[in-house]
């Protein structure tokens, strides 16, 4: 197994090293961070200073960080021959987006004088710096996606401002109703629903008992005033199940919100949440009510925990890019494929929803 230091030893390095250690005799690190001979407390190998580079064994020295141009001019610098120097980009697994588009693939760098060299499918690009290399990668992704070109083209403009809710299917529906037929079976007895009764009445049927509307200004036939910030017209153990919809955005005190959601909910009762993550604002209802909020999973979980345990609430995320950029321009769910709204990436959090249960007596008996 061939014996190499590495150069670097920072955040950069953790999800390579598995690879190094099944690859490689690791011998130490070099670290401008230490000015005396040292021993990792991770790894357990020896740290040296890179000034000692010289003196070292002559195994190769592969920089592993973002940083690696800064890395192969202090070799260079230190007399460091070229077939010595390495790159961890090239090491598995790629990190960051550049490194996954420029090094996925096989390709490599290289020592070469005075130049870094790039080398993709047998070509080699001479560099001087990081962002000639991100000049060559630009160039490479506008040749393999046309995504790249497409955006370029969108308007600065949507072309509907209510979502597409004027053509068709606004694509946050789209998720809110594929989550409420998931749990249609909470949606029973007495049911709480926001602004109107539309869910309860496709989802509850014949399940519902009673069916209340509540509005935060009472507006609307029949509704009932409900303030969840402030507590106005929140009747502890009242509702079997609350449609709370794309409404927690519009309230600034959120801790408040959920204690007195979760207070209205009776002993064995939901409230069944959706809230929006990537999104424009809509315009009516911020100048009526003042938008506040987007959420992610994270805070929507840490939201759910200050109310119930962890086994009483399940929070799921719904999306991808597309979705939000549909979204986002105002095109509806019926002017694209729908098996695309059924790809969720997690980095991209379109709308989140949440199930809450509240404990009843057979629950604390178990």
């Amino acid at each position: 197994m061939e014996k190499i230091f590495i150069f670097g030893r920072g955040e950069y390095l953790k999800n390579k090293y598995r690879t190094f250690r099944e690859n490689y005799q690791i011998e130490g690190f070099l670290d401008n961070a230490v000015e005396r001979d040292m021993e990792d407390e991770l790894y357990h190998l020896p740290v040296y200073n890179p000034s000692k580079v010289s003196v070292l064994p002559a195994y190769p020295v592969y920089c592993v960080a973002s940083d690696f141009f800064g890395m192969w001019r202090q070799l260079k610098e230190l007399g460091v021959e070229d077939d010595r120097i390495r790159f961890g980009a090239s090491i598995s697994p790629q990190q960051s987006g550049l490194e996954k588009i420029a090094f996925s693939k096989g390709e490599s760098l290289k020592s070469k004088g005075q130049k870094l060299v790039y080398i993709d499918e047998g070509i080699e690009y001479g560099l001087d710096s990081m962002n000639e290399l991100k000049s060559i990668i630009r160039n490479k992704v506008k040749q393999n996606s046309a995504d790249v070109s497409t955006v370029g083209k969108l308007s600065n403009i949507p072309v509907s401002r209510i979502f597409g809710s004027d053509r068709g299917k606004a694509v946050d529906r789209y998720y809110i109703e594929k989550f409420l037929d998931l749990y249609s079976d909470d949606i029973k007895g007495t049911v709480m629903e926001i602004a109107n009764n539309q869910y309860t009445l496709k989802y509850g049927g014949d399940k519902v008992d009673k069916s209340v509307v509540s509005h935060v200004m009472g507006w609307g036939r029949n509704a009932i005033k409900v303030n969840f910030e402030t507590g106005e017209g929140v009747v502890e153990n009242s509702v079997d199940c609350l449609i709370c919809t794309q409404t927690l955005q519009y309230i600034f005190d959120l801790n408040k919100a959920i204690h007195n959601i979760y207070k209205i909910l009776k002993p064995g009762g939901t409230a069944l949440i959706t809230v929006p993550g990537i999104k424009p604002l809509c315009e009516y209802d911020d100048n009526q009510w003042g938008e506040y909020w987007s959420f992610t999973s994270r805070s929507i979980d840490r939201l759910c925990s200050q109310v119930c345990d962890r086994d009483s609430y399940r929070v799921t995320q719904y999306g991808n890019v597309k979705a939000a950029a549909a979204y986002l321009y105002g095109v509806c769910v019926e002017d694209i494929c729908t098996q695309d709204l059924e790809y969720h990436d997690q980095q991209f959090p379109f709308l989140i929803a949440a199930r809450i249960r509240k404990k009843d007596n057979n629950d604390a008996e178990n």
